[in-house]
């Protein structure tokens, strides 16, 4: 799954990459396809990226779509540079919380650890492209293979509902099924009836 939705992101990646213009163009106009790239250059970093990363991230500045929060992943590598010059468009992007360079390394290794990328990552962007049942069958599988996870479950649930499929009334109803908590027991034998 992960290979499928990130392939448009590495080909303009790498088209990017070799200064094509049309590449940097399509992904400018493209905010699907700008995602793809970012994930894209996330997992595979190179040292004179930071020119491409700057442009995407002052893209999604520019744009303000519905999907605000495709800002911060736009942003964290750029922070990690930790270059003084992208204060201000780290600024911008990040609601004023990076406010000098060495600040915006620390909160990209902050944001990093919070916000690893995982397979509901690849479900989501699998939709945002169009590939609704390859995210629907990773869905499916997901909750075949989840324990007695209640937030998973939740989770679960929660994308299944935004694929609009009907898989999850199973996710609720496992989570219902699970034990609640256990009943605290009195600490010296069983308590006494009144009298």
């Amino acid at each position: 799954m992960r290979d499928v939705v990130l392939a448009p992101g590495r080909e303009a990646l790498d088209r990017m990459r070799s200064g094509e213009s049309a590449a940097q163009e399509e992904t400018a106009a493209d905010p699907v396809l700008r995602s793809g790239v970012l994930r894209a250059a996330r997992s595979d970093r190179r040292e004179g990226d930071l020119p491409l990363l700057r442009f995407l991230l002052e893209r999604e500045n520019a744009v303000r779509t519905e999907r605000y929060e495709e800002r911060w992943p736009a942003a964290m590598p750029v922070a990690s540079h930790g270059q003084d010059g992208d204060v201000p468009l780290l600024r911008e992007a990040t609601a004023g919380q990076i406010t000098d360079s060495a600040g915006a390394v620390r909160w990209a290794r902050a944001e990093e650890a919070r916000r690893p990328e995982n397979d509901l990552t690849w479900v989501d962007l699998a939709q945002r492209q169009d590939r609704v049942e390859n995210a629907r069958t990773a869905l499916i599988r997901m909750l075949d293979d989840t324990g007695p996870d209640a937030d998973r479950l939740r989770e679960l649930s929660r994308a299944l509902e935004h694929l609009g499929d009907h898989e999850s009334s199973r996710a609720r109803w496992a989570v219902a099924r699970l034990p609640g908590p256990s009943v605290r027991q009195p600490k010296h034998g069983s308590p006494t009836s009144g009298g």
